[in-house]
């Protein structure tokens, strides 16, 4: 697995989170990227993430999701925290992050799963799902 991670400031305080993904991406993997996704909204309450997932192999169990959103979920409501999820729809991956987006909303965070990252880019910063 092999990550980017661009955390963008503007100057009018807004902080956006990028994070893109590439290689297979199993359940510690996954735990590793909210990690970090924690990690900078405990130094930044207010924060927009998207986690790009088009060039990833993800190998995860939905029991598995369940499990580590239930375990960080606390972690991730510290902050006023937007996540987009994106993935090619053509892939088996976009159902598994349809998964972890049911589970983010079940911990009363907002998450949606996208297939295209501008659609991404206009959800967080104008419009509300969960």
């Amino acid at each position: 697995m092999d990550l980017d991670v661009k955390l963008l400031q503007t100057p009018e305080g807004r902080n956006h989170l990028i994070i893109i993904t590439r290689g297979q991406i199993d359940s510690e993997g996954l735990e590793l990227i909210f990690r970090q996704v924690a990690e900078t909204i405990q130094e930044l309450f207010n924060c927009k993430v998207l986690i790009d997932f088009e060039n990833a192999d993800l190998r995860l169990e939905p029991s598995d999701i369940d499990v580590l959103v239930n375990r960080l979920g606390p972690d991730l409501r510290l902050g006023n925290i937007k996540i987009a999820l994106v993935s090619s729809p053509e892939i088996d991956e976009f159902e598994q992050l349809k998964v972890l987006s049911d589970s983010l909303c079940r911990e009363d965070l907002k998450a949606a799963v996208f297939d295209y990252a501008k659609e991404a880019v206009t959800w967080l910063v104008d419009i509300e799902v969960c």
